[in-house]
C-alpha cells in the first residue's frame, strides 16, 4: 500500500497486488519485473488483468521485489 498498490487480504503464501494506475498497469509491471528476473504471475485468465499475483520469497528476494517495484512505479 505504501506503493499506492492495492492488495487483495491473503492467507498464503502469495499476494495479489491491483495496479490501479492504467499508466503503470499490471502488464507493464510484469514485463518491468521480468527484465529483472523476477517473476509473478498474471491473474488475467481470472479475469482481473489489472492484477498480479507474486510470490513471497526470502528476505532478501522480497527486498529485490520491492526494489524493482519502486524503481517501476518512480519511473
Amino acid at each position: 500500500t505504501g506503493l499506492g498498490l492495492e492488495p487483495l487480504p491473503s492467507v498464503g503464501n502469495f499476494v495479489t497486488v491491483r495496479f490501479p494506475n492504467p499508466k503503470k498497469s499490471a502488464n507493464m509491471a510484469q514485463e518491468f519485473l521480468h527484465s529483472r528476473h523476477i517473476i509473478p504471475r498474471t491473474t488475467a485468465d481470472y479475469g482481473m488483468p489489472e492484477f498480479l499475483r507474486i510470490t513471497i520469497g526470502l528476505e532478501e528476494e522480497n527486498q529485490a521485489l520491492l526494489s524493482a517495484m519502486e524503481e517501476f512505479l518512480n519511473s
